[in-house]
């Protein structure tokens, strides 16, 4: 049973706990005496990142995606950060769900971190070239 009449915050919990573990995952992942797992590691990050992406396609409580939103920054800012040949089999993965993700009301963080994933698609793909300034704008 509980203590008292307070519930635990499931909420926390289920944020928390993803968030330790896609820490570990990419802390594994880009960790130079770990070479040997990349591959298993990889395929762990690809399997839990898109479950977790899928899961917040779902959501229908305002509250609840809010909750998420952190996990969303957390993992697409550590993608961002990995190599270019890591980077492809990642947004190959997630393209069509972040396609998806793009129809809510994100907070401008979110959308800033997303449009930064997107233009590095455009680059890494190499169908476009990558902007002159950081405002996307590039000069002609």
């Amino acid at each position: 049973g509980f203590k008292g009449k307070s519930k635990p915050n499931l909420l926390k919990q289920e944020t928390s706990s993803l968030a330790c573990g896609l820490r570990i995952l990419f802390r594994m992942y880009m960790d130079e005496s770990r070479t040997s797992a990349w591959e298993e590691v990889q395929q762990r990050l690809l399997n839990v990142c898109s479950e977790a992406l899928r899961y917040f396609l779902t959501l229908t409580s305002e509250s609840h995606r809010e909750a998420w939103t952190n996990l969303l920054l957390l993992f697409l800012t550590k993608v961002l950060k990995i190599s270019d040949e890591r980077f492809k089999a990642h947004a190959s993965f997630y393209y069509p769900l972040l396609c998806e993700i793009m129809q809510f009301d994100l907070i401008p963080e979110l959308r800033a971190v997303l449009r930064r994933f997107f233009l590095r698609i455009g680059v890494v793909f190499q169908i476009s070239h990558p902007p002159e300034q950081e405002s996307g704008i590039s000069k002609q």
